[in-house]
């Protein structure tokens, strides 16, 4: 699977990325999920049940140090996959892009604004 954000190309290492930006607010960042191919990436039991998959999670944002908490990282997280359909989550297991919009003026207010 293929990773950027705002085109900039992400490589993993031991199947880990660490992206750190310095970014001055307001700022939008996209992350593109791209090269997942249907039927082999993700492999399925007679049953149906997924044994394994290829995905991007999501494990922390932070913003000067202040952590957005568990509820924007597992509530407000959107994917809009290549096929038009949107996945609310920070385990992104489709091609698609989200973007994250960090509005605010300030670092306080934004994290105040995202945690709530």
């Amino acid at each position: 699977m293929n990773l950027t954000v705002n085109d900039e190309v992400l490589n993993p290492v031991d199947n880990y990325v660490l992206f750190e930006k310095n970014i001055q607010l307001p700022e939008k960042l996209s992350i593109k999920t791209s090269g997942k191919i249907d039927g082999k990436d993700t492999k399925v039991d007679t049953d149906g049940n997924i044994v394994e998959d290829m995905y991007i999670q999501i494990e922390n944002i932070s913003l000067d140090d202040f952590p957005l908490n568990e509820i924007y990282l597992h509530q407000r997280i959107n994917l809009l996959t290549e096929k038009g359909e949107t996945n609310t989550s920070n385990y992104i297991g489709f091609n698609g892009t989200v973007n994250l919009d960090f509005v605010e003026e300030n670092v306080f207010a934004q994290v105040l604004t995202l945690n709530n």
